[in-house]
């Protein structure tokens, strides 16, 4: 992810969780679906760190959907309109030239190692 895309989705993120926070009722949601989106993340470097042991991504990949919760929560807060559908477009620019190496790139897939990795 490109770096104006973290703060494209970190921005409606952390502003979901600040209003949720505010709120008595939503307190507990919010709560749970920020330290459900960080902690993992936290002791999982952690852990690596601390034992030098080795660290990948599908360890915390799961941390996945209680963040996009939290990032669409936000976007949904936007106010007006106008400002929501802008939003929506500059993540999806910004998505679009993050992929388009997967779909201009021509390669190989290396299926063999794969193979041997689950074997």
């Amino acid at each position: 992810m490109s770096a104006l895309g973290g703060v494209l989705l970190t921005i409606p993120a952390a502003a979901s969780a600040w209003t949720g926070w505010k709120r008595r009722p939503s307190r507990e949601t919010s709560f749970l679906l920020v330290s459900l989106a960080i902690l993992p993340i936290l002791l999982a470097v952690g852990a690596a760190l601390l034992f030098q042991g080795a660290y990948h991504v599908r360890y915390v990949l799961f941390c996945s959907v209680p963040y996009y919760l939290l990032v669409a929560h936000g976007i949904r807060q936007l106010r007006p309109a106008a400002l929501r559908l802008c939003w929506i477009g500059l993540i999806l620019v910004s998505s679009a030239v993050a992929l388009r190496s997967n779909y201009f790139i021509p390669h190989k897939e290396d299926f063999r190692s794969a193979m041997q990795y689950l074997a």
